[in-house]
């Protein structure tokens, strides 16, 4: 856990999570179905998406 000493899940967080980066965002297949992206759109809008599969085939897709 991370800000708690009795964590109940094999990650938990006490508080905000911040996700930042400023590297390319990977394509999306079988190996990283799950993980989440943030992209920051500077003046414009932030893209929060997570790799999932729908239907064949693995894609992002926005939350």
């Amino acid at each position: 856990g991370i800000g708690t000493t009795t964590p109940e899940a094999k990650l938990e967080v006490n508080g905000g999570v911040r996700l930042n980066t400023t590297d390319a965002r990977p394509g999306c297949d079988d190996s990283k179905r799950g993980m989440l992206w943030f992209t920051n759109g500077g003046t414009g809008n932030d893209d929060l998406q997570i790799c999932m599969k729908t239907g064949a085939t693995p894609t992002w897709k926005n939350l």
